[in-house]
């Protein structure tokens, strides 16, 4: 898993803090000696907490549960209900679920006919915003029923 910057910064923060204590906690004229411990406890000090910033971050505020997969958001294959009419060549509403979230979306019919309220509806394509939909008894072989196809 990469950070990039943000790790770079989680060691430089802690760095720089200890670096300046220890510049502070000492007099304002230090020898080499001191430079060079002052340095490589900045530098542990930073190593230290670009670990535990890093293991926070990893652990606690990134789960692999929540990872985004594309395949659960394509729209075609979805089954939804018209919950606006689509008017013949015009534009209605479909509801659905999706990732364990219940969402809308604007429809039309694939052939251009009007599908009325309430019917279930599988979407064929998804362009622009809009799901192009069949009627699910056309998908099933089912006979339509009665609703279908009147405004």
């Amino acid at each position: 898993m990469s950070y990039g910057i943000a790790l770079i910064g989680s060691f430089a923060t802690p760095a720089c803090c200890f670096g300046v204590i220890l510049r502070n906690a000492s007099a304002f004229v230090i020898s080499v000696a001191e430079a060079v411990f002052g340095f490589r406890v900045a530098l542990l000090g930073g190593v230290t907490g670009a670990g535990i910033i890093y293991l926070f971050l990893s652990k606690v505020l990134m789960s692999e549960e929540e990872n985004l997969d594309p395949a659960e958001y394509e729209m075609t294959g979805v089954l939804g209900r018209t919950s606006v009419p689509i008017r013949e060549g015009g534009t209605g509403e479909i509801i659905y679920s999706q990732a364990g979230t219940r969402k809308t979306c604007g429809a039309r019919a694939e052939d251009g006919t009007a599908i009325t309220k309430g019917v279930e509806v599988i979407v064929t394509r998804y362009e622009k915003g809009i799901a192009y939909v069949r009627l699910w008894t056309e998908m099933t072989g089912e006979q339509p029923s009665a609703e279908a196809g009147e405004s």
